[in-house]
């Protein structure tokens, strides 16, 4: 008898332990499934995110062809400004010089001609450039 109780509480000990052991595994089980799940979630969010900055650098090429596009036109428009004041110097030297031309300088166009060249003048021309869009 001694021995078949030796053998029950034997056995007794072993369901206790390894139900002990199966109570750790189902919570290490549900531990693994909740990190699964949060996994998939910020894998879902690291997608979204890159699809996001994929967008954004596109947009930012596009705004860096645009912007040099702009650079470009100011750059031949600041060159024409040049051009053109240069050409309204040279007139207004000449009146200066010949006095044939002062019959003009009452004429509404000669006025915003001698206008428009001092505001060119007064005009500070610059070459525009890009900065902080080295890829």
């Amino acid at each position: 008898m001694d021995a078949v109780k030796a053998k029950k509480l034997g056995l007794s000990l072993q369901v206790q332990d390894l139900s002990t052991k199966n109570e750790r595994n189902q919570r290490i089980a549900y531990r693994a499934s909740r990190m699964n799940t949060m996994m998939a979630q910020l894998k879902q969010t690291l997608k979204r995110k890159n699809r996001k900055l994929r967008i954004l650098t596109n947009n930012l090429a596009a705004m860096k062809d645009e912007i040099e596009t702009l650079c470009l036109h100011i750059y031949k428009m600041d060159s024409m400004l040049v051009t053109t004041t240069t050409s309204m110097e040279h007139v207004l030297k000449l009146n200066e010089v010949d006095q044939s031309l002062s019959k003009y300088k009452g004429n509404v166009y000669y006025t915003f001609v001698a206008n428009l060249y001092k505001l060119f003048v007064a005009t500070k021309l610059r070459k525009v450039e890009i900065r902080g869009f080295d890829s």
